[in-house]
């Protein structure tokens, strides 16, 4: 059975610690996420502990430091996905009873794996490291966030975890003070009193040269936008995306959102764009192809890919939208971060 399969894949292919000298639990949800876990691991091996990756971003992560249960709840029927939930609720209560958990780590709280972990008092630290540019403004539960919150909280005792409708800062910021925040720009971090200790951490980008012939194109890094925006408003900003992108005059790349419930119109485009796998972060694919222009809507890889290339041209188009409608001053942080605004 599938579920069975994913079971004896994970105790296979990963030797399982025995936890001696306790364990640090990660959480990672995206592709971007799993660049942040891999350099808190290295960070954390002078000190003899083991690490635990809980990874449910849409590309399998695998670390030689850690053991990783990799699972995407998109590839798997609903009767696996419960059955898979709860055989992890059950290996972390078994952790959490045995007083194993050293430290918890995540990019927020939304979301049924971490939620009450997070939330819940217990005898070990709780971390938030970076998820984007929400770190760095006023990006809240509301709106459809809120929506799904609602939801979670009914789902999650079915599928075995308790999860805590929270209000405030996604990261929970709101609900507790962290112990500890790892970010790429601490420094600008928001409300930065709500963390007891705040740490500088680089992204662990494996190493590749670049491919040729691609100096002068203009990377599209696509998002699902009508997950936040009016459908009105989202349909405007596509449109000035294929306009601004078309009057590059270059070759186009384009990235989609792992996400998006939104089928890309690449008729758009003047010239029959290049499409790249969209499950790789980001920020790997700009260091890969190095292109002249990096496009996107309000998307976080924009500031990390403009502190990584800085000769490279990041535009945004739609933060001025997404303050209108939540008030995040996210135009703010890109002009801090020297991304051009639309």
């Amino acid at each position: 059975m599938p579920h069975q399969k994913y079971l004896r894949q994970r105790r296979t292919n990963q030797a399982t610690p025995s936890y001696e000298n306790g364990v640090d639990l990660i959480f990672t949800f995206t592709v971007f996420n799993q660049l942040l876990a891999a350099a808190l691991i290295k960070s954390w091996e002078p000190y003899g502990r083991s690490a635990l990756v809980v990874n449910s971003a849409p590309k399998p992560f695998s670390n030689d430091r850690a053991e990783v249960i990799n699972f995407c709840a998109n590839d798997h029927s609903i009767f696996t996905r419960f059955v898979i939930y709860h055989s992890i609720a059950r290996k972390l209560r078994k952790l959490r009873s045995q007083k194993k958990i050293v430290s918890v780590s995540a990019p927020h709280p939304h979301n049924l794996l971490s939620n009450s972990l997070i939330l819940t008092p217990g005898n070990f630290s709780v971390n938030i490291y970076e998820d984007g540019a929400g770190n760095y403004c006023a990006s809240n539960v509301e709106g459809r966030l809120k929506e799904k919150s609602k939801r979670k909280r009914i789902i999650g005792p079915l599928v075995g975890y308790r999860y805590l409708d929270y209000s405030g800062h996604i990261s929970g910021l709101d609900e507790r003070l962290m112990d500890n925040g790892y970010f790429i720009s601490p420094e600008n971090i928001y409300r930065p009193e709500r963390f007891l200790k705040l740490h500088r951490i680089d992204l662990d980008l494996p190493e590749e040269d670049a491919i040729s012939g691609f100096e002068n194109a203009a990377l599209i890094l696509d998002q699902d936008i009508e997950e936040v925006l009016e459908e009105q408003v989202a349909d405007k900003l596509r449109a000035k995306m294929y306009n601004l992108a078309n009057s590059l005059g270059t070759t186009i790349l384009v990235k989609s959102h792992p996400a998006s419930s939104k089928i890309l119109e690449y008729h758009g485009y003047k010239a029959e764009p290049i499409i790249l796998d969209a499950k790789e972060a980001a920020e790997i694919l700009a260091l890969r192809y190095r292109p002249r222009y990096v496009v996107s809507y309000f998307s976080s890889a924009l500031k990390n890919i403009k502190q990584l290339l800085p000769e490279t041209q990041c535009i945004e188009i739609g933060t001025k939208e997404l303050d209108d409608r939540f008030d995040t001053h996210l135009s703010e942080v890109f002009r801090i971060f020297d991304i051009e605004l639309a």
